[in-house]
């Protein structure tokens, strides 16, 4: 079953926008791409490679960790969303979520912008795992060509409004608003 072509639009529009998220919140956060890439911005280079240490942070509030742990659970669910609706291959799909996430750790460890915590990728990887079950689920309920055509509209949806607020908040932080 092929999509449409408006619907091929809206989904190279959504990944484009997941891209654009992923890498503000885990690559860019600290700083502009510029700044990050020409390595004047070296913040701090730590890693923990031992599973669930330092998971809970006690120095952190209750709700800080849980935002903490959350956050890199849901950050990877429409990955493995998008990759289940793409090629069906369950444990190839969550490999790419495990794959995807020590590229982002990696990349934080070298370019000194964050740390290599195994923790995020054991998260990371989880989130990618129920994205792929979530879209099993909505398969099973409706269907391969109604799931994609509600999965593409709702992530382009989902997309718009994700750039709508971006685009407020830089106004308003930058006084135009």
């Amino acid at each position: 079953m092929k999509m449409k072509k408006y619907q091929k639009y809206m989904l190279a529009f959504t990944i484009l926008v997941y891209a654009y998220i992923l890498l503000s919140i885990i690559i860019f956060k600290y700083g502009s791409p510029l700044e990050v890439l020409s390595g004047k911005m070296s913040l701090f280079t730590e890693y923990n490679i031992i599973p669930f240490k330092d998971l809970y942070d006690v120095k952190l509030s209750h709700g800080a960790n849980m935002t903490a742990i959350i956050g890199n659970i849901i950050l990877f669910v429409p990955l493995g969303i998008l990759l289940q609706m793409k090629n069906g291959k369950t444990v190839k799909n969550i490999f790419y979520g495990l794959g995807l996430s020590l590229v982002f750790e990696i990349s934080q460890y070298i370019f000194k912008i964050g740390s290599f915590d195994v923790n995020d990728l054991i998260l990371n990887t989880f989130g990618a795992l129920i994205g792929v079950v979530i879209y099993k689920v909505i398969k099973a309920l409706f269907g391969k060509k109604l799931s994609n055509k509600i999965i593409v509209i709702s992530g382009f949806l989902v997309s718009i409004l994700v750039i709508g607020l971006d685009v407020l908040l830089y106004m308003a932080n930058d006084g135009i608003l």
